[in-house]
This record gives structure tokens, sequence and C-alpha cells, in this order.
């Protein structure tokens, strides 16, 4: 609940059989060679998957976001594909910028 907490090492992958508590948690996935992740996931599905990215290879200041189904409530899926978003949100200042070499 604390999220300056310190992380709780749980094991090298791939983890099999490991039981969670009810719940969503964030995690952080590190592998020498490749970006680290941060990101959440409860145990609402049988298998919780992250994507490793080499080190150098995300535009900087971005996180890589996996494709896969989003579905809310009774609305028909949609089937997104891999994309990079920034890691925190665009200041003004930031967007003005854009804005002014023509994006």
């Amino acid at each position: 609940m604390d999220p300056d907490a310190p992380w709780l090492f749980v094991g090298q992958s791939p983890l099999e059989n490991f039981r969670l508590p009810l719940g969503y948690f964030r995690w952080r996935i590190t592998k020498p060679g490749f970006e680290t992740v941060e990101g959440a996931a409860g145990i609402f599905r049988p298998t919780i998957e992250f994507t490793l990215d080499p080190v150098g290879s995300a535009p900087a200041g971005m996180v890589h976001v996996p494709g896969g189904v989003a579905q809310l409530f009774q609305f028909s899926p949609v089937h997104l594909g891999d994309f990079w978003i920034d890691k925190y949100e665009v200041t003004n200042r930031q967007f003005k910028e854009f804005v002014d070499k023509g994006g």
C-alpha cells in the first residue's frame, strides 16, 4: 500500500506455481542488458507476462505497452497493437514545443 516501500524479491523468472493473495500488485522486472519494467497486474488471469526491451531500444522518456485485447463492461473487445507512451504526462511547455515544431 506504500508506493515508497522497498521492493520485495519474489524470485527469478519464470515463476511457476507462485501463489498470490487476491489483489492487484506492482511489479518490477530487471535483467542485465534490458530496460527495467515497472507495471501492475493482478491475479485475474492464469498468467502474468511482461515484455523486456533491450537497453537503448526505448525512445527517451517512454515506456513500452504490449498489445492485447481490452474490454470494458459489456462493450465489444478492442484489439490493440504494441505502442510507446510517455512515462510521465506532457507539460504545457512540452506540448507547445511539439506544436511549434509542426506536430
